[in-house]
């Protein structure tokens, strides 16, 4: 028995050690030379600098909170002020390399592929860039996604309500969905305002692909009148 629990623990001891590998990287940059923090998910990180690096953070949808510390005269002390404020998908395996500018604007400059010394050396071998290449760089395609603000999701919703039929509300969430990316939350809201079972369908699997946190998609089942209509939602999640 003592064996056998001394195999789980060393088994599940691998699994971490996997798991830490496939995590990724943040990190940060002021410019005006002010110490920096960042708020990941309710989680702060700071250091007595105006640089920051976050290491082994999981993949997935963060809500991400910069703040720059200035010092404040009337309590004689530096003061935390939130200068960012926004949804990010963060990758595996990626180093993101933030700058924060003098103006206070934050900016994502560079995402690099980590290497992983700890995979064995056929793994690597199906990617020969990365046994001579440990940073690669990846110009044409930055994983990060950034959700619709509050303040422009509000208008859009207001647009919405404002509209006499459901046809307008689609065309309008259409044009809005080309240059926005939103969080599934958001995307039940917007359900919200069509009128019938059909156009909420079609609303919700028009923003699948434009939606950050997809891992919560299967919410908005939930939003629906018709256990049909969700299960059409269900199996266009699977097939997506």
């Amino acid at each position: 028995m003592k064996h056998f629990f001394t195999l789980l623990i060393l088994s599940l001891m691998a699994l971490q050690v996997q798991a830490n590998h496939d995590n990724a990287m943040l990190a940060f940059q002021n410019e005006d030379h002010k110490r920096i923090a960042v708020m990941l998910n309710g989680r702060l990180y700071k250091e007595n600098s105006p640089q920051l690096t976050i290491q082994d953070i999981q993949a997935g949808a963060y809500e991400m909170n910069v703040f720059e510390y200035a010092y404040n005269t009337h309590i004689h002390g530096y003061k935390r002020k939130l200068i960012f404020s926004n949804w990010i998908y963060i990758a595996p395996m990626k180093r993101y390399e933030f700058i924060i500018t003098i103006t206070n604007k934050v900016l994502m400059t560079d995402v690099v592929a980590l290497y992983n010394e700890h995979c064995d050396d056929e793994e690597w071998q199906e990617e020969e860039v990365w046994i001579h290449q440990p940073y690669t760089v990846f110009t044409e395609h930055i994983p990060v996604c950034v959700t619709m603000n509050t303040q422009d999701f509000d208008v859009l919703i207001n647009n919405l309500k404002k509209s006499y039929f459901d046809d307008d509300r689609t065309a309008i969430f259409q044009s809005t969905l080309r240059f926005n990316n939103f969080e599934t939350d958001q995307v039940a809201e917007v359900m919200r305002c069509f009128t019938f079972e059909d156009t909420k369908l079609n609303a919700a699997k028009a923003a699948f692909n434009k939606t950050c946190d997809k891992q919560r998609y299967f919410t908005l089942m939930d939003d629906f009148t018709f256990s049909s209509t969700a299960q059409e939602l269900a199996t266009f999640i699977q097939s997506n």
